[in-house]
């Protein structure tokens, strides 16, 4: 792949993404040859975007992530729907 046609494919990767108000990301598969990555807004119900990426050479990502989300119980369901529209 040229360096015009991988700018390309980030470009069309790009419009993908910017189409959704947010993604959740599930790594399905991370073998030396291949990547298998899932994105949707629900990934309950299946992904809306599947990327796979073959020939690895170097992936780098978190293994895990953690987080301290329980302060959204505190806010009152109105509250919450505005904060997520901003």
């Amino acid at each position: 792949m040229t360096q015009c046609e991988a700018l390309n494919q980030a470009n069309i990767f790009n419009d993908l993404f910017k189409e959704k108000p947010w993604l959740d990301i599930d790594l399905v598969e991370c073998s030396p040859q291949s990547v298998i990555l899932h994105c949707g807004i629900d990934l309950s119900i299946g992904p809306d975007i599947e990327l796979r990426f073959n020939t690895i050479f170097l992936a780098s990502m978190l293994m895990t992530w953690k987080t301290n989300s329980s302060f959204l119980l505190c806010l009152n369901p109105h509250r919450l729907a505005t904060i997520m529209t901003l």
